[in-house]
């Protein structure tokens, strides 16, 4: 998946679905909701979020796996209150994670499905300002990047840490807010050994709103400068 190794995430979910273990088959659907949505494959990525709830019906955790995937199947259409209604179902199931959410799996806990939702809301409410232009949304996904990388302690998960700061950035961008994002991204790639396969794609979202972004402001000035071109005529006073 990181390196683009389709056929290996394929076996990966093969060896999953025999192993029969709830937590190893929930990892393995949300990868292939993942890359289903990278894929352009809504549909299936949308498939693959909502079979992660019944690997694990009674598990918290996975029920905001779940949702998470479902919102950020669902973001790039523009549907706001299905994106929202999933978010706001993953955040009260984080809610609720126990001691019976935990000792299914050595990497769960209570702390690490925080950062798992807000950074999938992150990109979610991006997603879904970019589908809508709605500021706002960026707005909220831009808080909820920053609560990621809050929640991530400073030395932990380098590539994770990148992964939230150039999302942070794209957020602040769908905002309209250029500046902050171009900010942010000297600092945050200037020391990265390696760009995961992830990061790359959020970049590359990332490089094409900005040179969209440049087109319309330059086709705006442009339409500015022939309407004052056009004004000055009319009010030339007229000789002969």
């Amino acid at each position: 998946m990181q390196s683009g190794r389709a056929a290996t995430a394929m076996a990966c979910f093969a060896w999953a679905e025999l192993a029969g273990d709830p937590a190893t088959q929930v990892a393995a659907l949300s990868d292939m909701s993942t890359l289903a949505r990278l894929d352009g494959d809504a549909r299936t990525a949308l498939g693959c979020a909502g079979a992660i709830g019944r690997a694990a019906p009674d598990r918290h955790w996975a029920g905001a796996m779940a949702r998470i995937g479902m919102a950020r199947a669902q973001a790039p259409t523009g549907d706001v209150r299905e994106t929202v209604r999933h978010l706001t179902r993953a955040r009260l199931h984080v809610d609720h994670i126990g001691e019976d959410d935990t000792a299914d799996a050595p990497w769960l806990s209570i702390a690490s499905m925080q950062i798992r939702v807000e950074a999938g809301a992150a990109a979610a409410l991006r997603d879904l300002a970019a589908a809508t232009g709605e500021p706002r949304l960026a707005r909220l996904a831009a808080d909820a990047a920053c609560t990621a990388l809050r929640l991530l302690g400073p030395q932990q998960l380098p590539s994770a840490r990148l992964l939230f700061a150039v999302r942070t950035a794209d957020c602040l961008l769908c905002a309209g807010d250029v500046e902050g994002a171009l900010a942010l991204l000297p600092p945050a790639l200037q020391d990265a050994p390696a760009v995961p396969a992830l990061v790359r794609h959020e970049l590359y979202g990332l490089y094409a709103r900005l040179t969209a972004g440049a087109r319309r402001s330059a086709r705006r000035a442009a339409e500015l400068l022939d309407t004052a071109r056009l004004l000055a005529e009319r009010a030339r006073p007229a000789t002969g």
